[in-house]
């Protein structure tokens, strides 16, 4: 069996379980054979090894059962760089790639910020990009999973960046609560939390960790319990920037606790590339 012929097979039997089965294909191909998708295009009349067909029969049985080729990969991009990624953290997203540059964007407006702190680090994407993309600020992040943080740690140390980079293992901002330290005005609090109602987890969410996507009945429980424990930091401790990715069809619902918890506060919402409410911006006055 050539190499072509190979991703063809694949491709096929892929076709009712994937949205774009070619790509999955040689995606997994590649992976099996350690090559980019153009080595694979240039040498697609090359044989196969039997060994290589063996494990890539059984990658493409998996991903026919529905789990995400990320995790059968254990690499996902991410505004231009891999990142390891296991059933333990939420795969990343390219509309996360928004909230990013919304996070980016306040930083470079805004000279007295000295700090981010990402909560839900999950993977670490998040936090490992923000110390690539602006190394003279300080990045704290989050997670109350022990195996997220440990896998957020190999991240950064993929890029470097153990030194620059601090992890805490908790619920939202108990552990920098509860250390007394690292919150103050000159921060940029970014977050992106579990969002999804309960039925809307289901078809390939169903293999990434609930814990991850289940926001609660109305998809805001996390976020309304990140409020409440920044309401309950001192003024001059409260980060003065927030910047949340949002879950379009509660995006007004989360607008309306942000400002019922913080009366008279600078909120500002920005469409992704669909049109959809995505990243929720807010200025945190000294008066609120």
């Amino acid at each position: 069996m050539t190499i072509g012929s190979a991703a063809g097979l694949a491709a096929g039997r892929l076709a009712k379980y994937s949205a774009s089965p070619a790509l999955d294909a040689e995606v997994l191909l590649s992976y099996v054979l350690k090559k980019d998708r153009a080595w694979l295009l240039a040498h697609d009349q090359n044989r196969l090894p039997l060994l290589s067909q063996l494990r890539y029969r059984w990658l493409i049985r998996r991903r026919r059962q529905g789990i995400p080729v990320a995790y059968l990969t254990h690499s996902k991009e991410f505004y231009g760089r891999p990142f390891y990624v296991n059933r333990h953290v939420l795969i990343p997203r390219p509309e996360t790639e928004l909230l990013l540059e919304q996070a980016l964007g306040t930083i470079r407006a805004n000279s007295s910020i000295e700090k981010v702190i990402d909560v839900g680090t999950g993977s670490g994407c998040m936090a490992v990009t923000l110390a690539l993309e602006a190394p003279a600020i300080k990045v704290m992040a989050t997670d109350i999973s022990p195996a997220a943080i440990s896998l957020a740690r190999r991240n950064a140390a993929r890029y470097g960046l153990t030194d620059r980079l601090t992890f805490r293992r908790g619920h939202l901002l108990e552990p920098l609560i509860t250390a007394g330290r690292s919150l103050s005005n000159d921060c940029l609090l970014v977050a992106n939390l579990p969002y999804l109602r309960p039925a809307e987890v289901k078809d390939e969410l169903r293999f990434e960790p609930r814990l991850a996507l289940d926001g609660g009945a109305d998809g805001l429980t996390c976020y309304r319990e990140l409020l409440t424990q920044l309401r309950a930091v001192p003024q001059l401790q409260r980060p003065g920037w927030l910047v949340f990715e949002i879950h379009p069809p509660t995006a007004g619902s989360l607008v309306q606790l942000v400002k019922d918890v913080f009366p008279g506060i600078q909120v500002s919402v920005k469409n992704d590339y669909a049109g959809w409410p995505r990243v929720l911006s807010a200025h945190l006055a000294m008066n609120n």
